[in-house]
């Protein structure tokens, strides 16, 4: 008995969090501006708001079948919102020296 009511107060108690969280996010701030005069800015130019490649390090599929077949289904659905993505299978060692390389710099 005493399982069930712990398991419903902790329901009910990230209920109430969730919803609070949620009000608050999506309630208005007094400290916004309420009038239309913001200023206004030329818009950036394409190329400096280009997005490069993003190079998703996986090992291949013959000794990771699960990891590859991951990597590859969130590639295509970076790729299905409109995000480059590239797929790299590589043995784990390679994958830990480049991210060590990253690291060091």
């Amino acid at each position: 008995m005493k399982r069930a009511h712990k398991w419903k107060f902790g329901l009910m108690a990230t209920t109430v969090l969730l919803g609070t969280v949620l009000s608050a996010c999506t309630s208005e701030t007094q400290t916004q501006p309420k009038t239309n005069d913001t200023p206004k800015t030329e818009p950036a130019d394409a190329k400096s708001r280009e997005m490069r490649t993003l190079q998703i390090l996986t090992r291949p599929q013959a000794s990771a079948p699960d990891e590859y077949e991951r990597a590859n289904l969130i590639a295509g659905a970076m790729k299905e919102l409109g995000i480059n993505a590239e797929l790299k299978p590589m043995p784990y060692e390679q994958q830990s020296d480049i991210v060590c390389r990253l690291v060091q710099t």
